[in-house]
């Protein structure tokens, strides 16, 4: 019997590897010829940020590089014929940018190769132009090399832009996986949080863009391409391994907690408070002396005075030393009152902890519901990675309360939401009828339920979910094949290619010492 070459499901395919196992007989294998079908893959470029690089655990070293999906692409690419001579910008031999390896069971920082953004333009030209924190506006922009060092390494001059060097290559076939970063770095900045380095892109110069690039590409004989869409970001290990209620203590640090946590807003509160009553001191006083006057003019009515006599009486006092000073000690009882009120009202506002797991305490910005800013993380918060290391700081030991930066509340969550769902539909437009169009998001849905592949399961497990890198964000080689994949399955349907499958077992996941 014959067995062809064929990319198996997901689901399936280790179950059809185990039923062919029933049989007897020895299969005869025959292998599929690649084809390349309408499209002509003379000469591919790859486009993008560092998903395209082969940017893998916070850091762009040679290893990933290789690893990256445009690398394996193009490998299918050239038993066609196409794609000779495909080159990757690499970097040095060595630890390229700094990257993150495994140390005693945690992430730790390799420090970068000296060399690593020296200029290697001379070796070009280069096919696979990803670009580490390239937005989608990035790739026209002229210079962009300048204040981009990933791309002016090996950008052709100080004024190029990504896409004239793409362009100038005359490329008959491109991939293109752009606006991850358009949003990506408005949610691991904390949304809201950012700063102005990181607001979502607007939609119209992101559509201006992307046509742009489109446009460049067609400009330059581009026959055929593959677009991508962007997945749901929020679902990557970065905003999904640190629960809203990590925060485990015993009794005696929540004893402490809830005591540190009162004696700090008190020591804050108490000036400000003591203030906001002193600019009141006139109403105050006022008020006093109207009681003292109202007591003294009681007691000469109760002894016996007519009510001229008791209000001259009053009067008197209210003017006599004695009199200024009662009113003074009862101005001043008054103002410690009302600051004690107002600061007790302000304390009972605040978040309490207890033995065990307890949301963490969130520091985010006063408000006239909220004076102190303080909350406690709800299960609709999602928690950043990157607090993991801040909990370990001398600040978090100190007062254990965590900045807003590093949560996304659900108000921020939806503006993520909302830009990826339209910036996916000006991806989808400009692919057009000429282009496939890879959807990403779908792949990366299957990537958060969790698969089988080839007997190895992938999930979005912070280290061990064999897809997502040390770095919570970037995939891994093997996350990568699994995306190449993508591109791979898009550009056959489309074109009626028959380019291999990336064997994604020959590559690895997180590297384990």
């Amino acid at each position: 019997m014959k067995l062809y070459k064929k990319f198996f499901s997901r689901w399936t395919g280790v179950a059809m590897l185990a039923t062919m196992g029933l049989f007897a007989c020895q299969p005869e294998i025959e292998v599929v010829t690649p084809t390349s079908g309408t499209a002509d893959f003379t000469t591919y470029i790859a486009l993008g940020n560092s998903l395209t690089s082969g940017y893998a655990d916070g850091g762009l070293y040679r290893e990933g590089q290789l690893a990256s999906f445009p690398e394996m692409i193009a490998k299918s690419i050239q038993e066609t014929g196409g794609a000779q001579g495909f080159k990757t910008p690499l970097m040095p031999e060595g630890n390229g940018s700094g990257y993150l390896k495994l140390v005693g069971g945690a992430p730790s920082l390799v420090a970068a190769d000296p060399s690593a953004f020296a200029s290697v333009a001379s070796e070009g030209p280069f096919q696979n132009m990803g670009v580490p924190g390239a937005r989608s506006f990035h790739l026209p922009f002229a210079g962009y090399g300048q204040a981009n060092p990933y791309f002016g390494r090996f950008a052709t001059s100080a004024g190029a832009s990504v896409l004239a060097d793409a362009a100038a290559q005359n490329p008959t076939f491109f991939t293109l996986w752009i606006g991850n970063n358009d949003v990506l770095g408005y949610a691991t900045a904390g949304g809201d949080q950012g700063g102005t380095d990181n607001e979502i892109t607007p939609l119209a110069t992101f559509e201006a863009s992307i046509n742009a690039i489109v446009a460049g590409m067609d400009a330059a004989g581009a026959k055929g391409g593959v677009i991508a869409n962007i997945p749901d970001i929020l679902a990557i290990p970065f905003f999904t391994t640190a629960t809203y209620d990590a925060f485990v203590i015993d009794a005696a640090q929540a004893t402490a907690l809830n005591a540190g946590l009162s004696a700090t807003v008190s020591a804050t509160a108490r000036p400000q408070i003591q203030a906001q009553v002193e600019a009141n001191r006139a109403a105050i006083e006022t008020g006093v002396t109207a009681v003292v006057k109202e007591n003294v003019k009681q007691q000469a009515l109760d002894a016996g005075a007519t009510e001229e006599q008791a209000e001259a009486q009053a009067n008197a006092f209210i003017a006599s030393p004695t009199g200024q000073a009662t009113i003074e000690a009862g101005v001043e009882a008054q103002i410690v009152t009302l600051v004690e009120e107002n600061l007790n009202t302000l304390l009972a506002t605040l978040p309490s902890v207890s033995e065990g797991a307890n949301p963490f305490v969130i520091q985010g910005a006063p408000s006239a519901t909220n004076p102190t800013g303080l909350r406690s993380a709800t299960p609709d918060d999602l928690i950043l990675l990157t607090v993991l290391s801040y909990t370990a700081t001398p600040e978090f030991a100190a007062l254990p309360v965590i900045p807003e930066s590093l949560v996304l509340d659900v108000n921020e969550q939806a503006k993520v939401n909302n830009a990826i769902a339209e910036y996916n539909t000006v991806l989808q437009a400009a692919a057009g009828s000429k282009y496939a169009y890879a959807d990403m998001g779908t792949f990366f849905n299957e990537v958060k339920t969790g698969f089988f592949y080839q007997g190895v399961g992938y999930s979005p497990t912070f280290v061990t979910g064999g897809a997502f890198s040390l770095d919570g964000v970037h995939l891994t080689q093997r996350g990568y094949a699994l995306a190449g994949n993508e591109f791979i399955k898009a550009a056959n349907a489309k074109y009626n290619s028959n380019l291999s499958w990336i064997n994604v077992s020959d590559y690895r996941g997180v590297l384990f010492p």
